[in-house]
């Protein structure tokens, strides 16, 4: 089969344009995989980061909520050592007062 020139310039042409199309669609492929790398990465890393704000947080506020819980023991200690004081002094005012 005889193909006349200009066809086959044309065939050539469209070859050519696919050839390109081809390769730009394997380095945007390519691009595209190094940055899902990248983010794959950098969200590993930030996961990672977060776990470890999060661990610091909890043990901060376990150690604020021993101190909180020992400072509120400490404040009942000394109301029930005033309620033991107001209780003797109004035995010792009521039996005063009996006698």
């Amino acid at each position: 089969m005889i193909v006349p020139d200009s066809v086959r310039k044309e065939w050539l042409a469209k070859r050519d344009e696919i050839e390109i199309l081809s390769e730009d669609l394997q380095t945007t492929r390519t691009q595209l995989n190094e940055d899902l790398q990248t983010t794959r990465t950098d969200l590993q890393t930030t996961r990672t980061q977060l776990n470890e704000d999060l661990q610091t947080t909890r043990n901060q506020l376990q150690e604020d909520l021993q101190t909180e819980l020992e400072v509120t023991k400490l404040k009942l200690l000394n109301t029930e050592a005033r309620l033991n004081m107001v209780e003797q002094t109004m035995t010792s005012i009521l039996s005063k007062l009996n006698v």
